[in-house]
C-alpha cells in the first residue's frame, strides 16, 4: 500500500481506499446526515453555502491520517464530525483559505 498522502506543491493527496476514509466519504450521503451536518455548520457561518464550503472543508480534515481521522470504533461519525467543526472554527467565525 501507498502512503496515506503525499504533498504536492498546494495541495494533499489522499489513499482513499483505506477503510476509514470510504467509510467517512459514504457517511454524508446517508439520508439526513447531510441535514444534520449543515445545522451544525450554520451555526459557524452565516448562510447555507458557506455551511457547505464548511463542511467540505472539514471532512478533507477527516480524511487527512495525519490531522482529524475519523476512527468509526471509537466515535460514530456525526460525534466526531461535531468535534471537528468546533476545532476548525473555534468561535462564530472560521478562517477562509
Amino acid at each position: 500500500m501507498g502512503p496515506a498522502r503525499c504533498q504536492g506543491r498546494d495541495r494533499a493527496i489522499y489513499y482513499l481506499r483505506a477503510p476509514s476514509p470510504v467509510l467517512a466519504i459514504a457517511e454524508p450521503h446517508k439520508p439526513g446526515t447531510f441535514g444534520i451536518l449543515r445545522c451544525m455548520a450554520l451555526r459557524k457561518v452565516r448562510d447555507e453555502q458557506e455551511a457547505d464550503d464548511f463542511i467540505s472543508h472539514s471532512l478533507i480534515r477527516v480524511l487527512d491520517r495525519d490531522d482529524m481521522p475519523w476512527l468509526p470504533v471509537i466515535r460514530p461519525f456525526l460525534l466526531h464530525m461535531r468535534v471537528v467543526i468546533r476545532r476548525v472554527a473555534p468561535g462564530d467565525r472560521w478562517p477562509h483559505a
